[in-house]
């Protein structure tokens, strides 16, 4: 947020996603969220893109993709189709 200047004026903050919505939709503010996290939401909120090419990485410790425990392989391949 430093990058655009942007210095909110923080009064309530979750780490709970479902808590933070209810807080939207109660007009208690806004939230930022990636489309991944936000987008199975059907609260009553207006939701809006980012005006910047600004993204996101995922990164994981491993030594290599074939070490990978099945269920992590699973993953990454619903993170690929659903955000990549």
């Amino acid at each position: 947020m430093d990058k655009y200047q942007v210095h909110p004026d923080f009064r309530f903050t979750t780490s709970n996603m479902y808590t933070c919505w209810t807080m939207v939709e109660a007009g208690l503010g806004l939230s930022m969220d990636n489309a991944f996290s936000s987008r199975r939401w059907n609260g009553k909120v207006k939701v809006l893109p980012f005006a910047t090419p600004d993204r996101l990485e995922l990164g994981m410790a491993l030594p290599s993709l074939a070490q990978a425990s099945p269920a992590l392989k699973k993953f990454l391949e619903y993170v690929k189709k659903g955000v990549g």
